[in-house]
Parts: structure tokens; sequence; C-alpha cells
């Protein structure tokens, strides 16, 4: 009698510690799937914020150039184009992002 109660407290407490492992993967499961819908959140405003800054950076780029061409009888020409536009996103602002509320503007 001894023995098949002995057996009878293995085959539960088997029993009950499998039942224990799955709640603990799936606690952990559940634990990386928010971890990660909030770590892809946060990655996609990352990203968006860098784009934004980029494309003010390329807007801003400086296209001004000269071209001095000396010819043998001793003139002196001067070709070039002087890019005025004044930077939009000014140092020290906060970084730009990317904003789609924005109505089209007619070209």
């Amino acid at each position: 009698m001894r023995a098949g109660l002995l057996k009878l407290i293995r085959t539960i407490r088997q029993q009950e510690e499998g039942f224990l492992s799955a709640v603990d993967y799936m606690l952990l499961t559940t634990v990386v799937v928010l971890g990660s819908i909030v770590g892809l959140a946060t990655l996609r405003d990352a990203v968006i914020q860098q784009l934004g800054d980029l494309s003010l950076s390329l807007e801003n780029l400086q296209q001004s150039y000269t071209v001095n061409m000396t010819f043998s009888n001793g003139d002196v020409n001067q070709y070039g184009f002087v890019d005025d536009n004044a930077p939009v996103d000014p140092s020290g602002a906060a970084p730009a992002g990317i904003s789609l509320t924005e109505p089209a503007e007619s070209e």
C-alpha cells in the first residue's frame, strides 16, 4: 500500500511540475511579446526621427559654386550660383520629425 501511495504522489508531482512549466513558458512568452511591441514602437519612432533629420539636412544642403575662367588674352570671367536659402532647422532646435498632417501645396 505504501508503494502505491508513493507512486501516486510521484505521479501528481510530475503532473504539477509539467503544469507549472507550461505556465512559466506562457508567462515568459507574454513578457517577450509585450517587450517586443514596445521595442518595435520605439524603433519606429527613432527611424522616423532620423529620416526627418535626413530630409532637413538634404533640404538645407549648400549648393553654391563659383567657376573662374581665365582666357589666353587675359580676360577673367567668373560664373557661379549662390544658394541663399536660409536653414529651416536652426541649431539648438528640437530634432525634426515627419509630419503627415500638413496639407498639400500646389506647384
